[in-house]
């Protein structure tokens, strides 16, 4: 019964992980492209 409740605990820990390294990912690459168009993100923020 505990061992059932603990895998099913690690399968969403791991989901969750996976989704947000995903969404990392994800920003990272459209700052890359907002640096590519001259910056225009970067004024925004500041």
């Amino acid at each position: 019964m505990l061992d059932d409740i603990l895998k099913n605990v690690m399968i969403v820990c791991y989901i969750k992980f996976y989704f947000i390294t995903f969404l990392v990912n994800l920003i990272l690459k459209f700052e890359e492209q907002f640096v590519l168009f001259g910056g225009g993100y970067e004024k925004e923020k500041f």
